[in-house]
């Protein structure tokens, strides 16, 4: 499916509250999840896109594909995004001002499959560098599949 995203700019000002000397600059592509679809730490992976490889939009790549429409509003994935630029960059270094510059929606491809060990876990790969990821946290869905094959290494 295509999961949205939305992606900021945002600008950033550091002042120096002892000699007032501030420092600006601008933070591209700060990738937030617009649905709520998957848990946290899962949705959290897409900021491992590649957005330089992402191609303009184009309703041919939806046709037979299902894709979400967003969940959360630009508004408050902005405070998101503005939250991870400044834990991200700023730790206690002065008076920070951020503010968001541009922002826009975009699709990523992910293949989304749910599977069940006592319990239903979720597991997405992502469509653009095929890496793995699952929400179990002991052994993953490597170490299910493992089971599942009888144990086999």
């Amino acid at each position: 499916m295509y999961f949205p995203a939305w992606t900021f700019d945002v600008y950033c000002r550091i002042t120096d509250p002892l000699t007032e000397y501030s420092q600006e600059f601008q933070v591209n592509d700060v990738i937030v999840p617009a649905s709520r679809r998957l848990p946290a730490p899962l949705a959290d992976e897409i900021v491992h896109f590649n957005l330089e490889r992402l191609v303009t939009y184009d309703p041919y790549y939806l046709a037979g594909w299902p894709a979400e429409t967003y969940q959360i509003s630009p508004a408050d994935a902005s405070l998101v995004a503005r939250q991870r630029v400044a834990m991200d960059r700023f730790k206690g270094t002065g008076r920070i001002s951020l503010s968001v510059v541009s922002f826009k929606l975009i699709l990523l491809p992910l293949w989304i499959a749910h599977y069940r060990d006592r319990e239903q876990y979720t597991v997405i790969v992502n469509g653009q560098t095929g890496s793995l990821h699952s929400d179990k946290p002991e052994g993953g869905i490597r170490g299910w599949l493992r089971r599942l094959a009888g144990g086999m290494d």
